[in-house]
């Protein structure tokens, strides 16, 4: 009962980033089309582009442009259902601590977490985030393309390589939004854990979820432990961050802002699956 708790949360963070990269798997070539557009406002000169007024317009709306598809096409909907997640996770939280700890978490003690990692998310993916990791990148391309003069052929290429994901690529924007929407719903986990850890002043940390081929010698190492003493922890994350061998394997990929105060968030390092769990030291 206590891991399928837990592997229940997992799977509420993993198949709420994937329904939501779904609906932007779905919008992709719409948003392209809009684009493709810059091609009816710049100059096209022997297949290569060029200024003029009309396409210092087109720069200038590409915001609008890109925000206005974005919510017509359900985008804004997706991300608006992608934060009921962070719902399931706060009940999943108080449900791990009743059956791991036997400590029931009220509502109210989540709910202010929720609220920062929620505004904090949509400002990601549909905010100052989008515009400076997105929407800023696609107008630097373009203007570089037309001061250069770069060839339509490349600049199509350019905008297909921000929108459209492939079958073994993804788009720009995908990855972008995949790695948002993974981020934020652990670091809302990490930082609930966390609290809650030094509120109770718990002892120990289990580490929990299930392990894959490619798992980190870190990850193996700690879900074979189980549990974790805080005693410990500073220890085993130093031997995680110099890259030492767990059964033959070097561990790697630790966020180097791993400490004992992060560790929840944190856990294994990037993009790390697992989660960390503070707990009582059984006597």
């Amino acid at each position: 009962m206590p891991n399928n708790t837990a592997d229940k949360g997992i799977r509420i963070m993993d198949n709420s980033s994937i329904r939501l990269s779904n609906e932007l798997k779905k919008l992709e070539a719409s948003l392209f089309d809009e684009l493709m557009k810059i091609f009816e406002s710049v100059n096209v000169s022997e297949g290569k582009l060029s200024n003029n007024q009309k396409a210092e317009e087109f720069l200038a709306s590409i915001d609008k442009r890109i925000n206005d598809k974005l919510k017509k096409s359900g985008y804004y909907s997706a991300v608006g259902n992608f934060t009921k997640s962070f719902d399931q996770i706060a009940k999943n939280i108080q449900e791990m601590h009743s059956v791991y700890n036997a400590i029931e978490i009220a509502s109210s003690q989540i709910d202010p977490f929720k609220r920062i990692e929620v505004n904090n998310t949509i400002d990601k993916l549909l905010g100052s985030g989008l515009s400076k990791d997105f929407i800023n990148p696609v107008r630097q391309t373009l203007y570089r393309n037309i001061m250069f003069g770069a060839t339509i052929t490349e600049t199509e290429k350019n905008l297909r390589d921000f929108v459209i994901s492939t079958g073994d690529k993804d788009s720009k924007l995908m990855r972008y939004v995949k790695q948002v929407s993974r981020d934020s719903i652990s670091q809302f986990d990490g930082s609930v854990q966390q609290a809650i850890g030094n509120e109770l002043k718990l002892d120990a940390k289990r580490y929990v979820g299930s392990l894959i081929m490619d798992s980190r010698a870190q990850c193996i190492k700690w879900v074979e432990m189980g549990i974790i003493p805080l005693a410990d922890l500073q220890e085993e994350i130093a031997w995680a961050l110099r890259n030492g061998t767990y059964n033959g394997k070097k561990a790697q990929g630790m966020n180097p802002e791993t400490s004992v105060a992060t560790f929840d968030i944190y856990r294994g390092g990037f993009n790390c699956r697992h989660r960390s769990i503070p707990t009582k030291m059984r006597k």
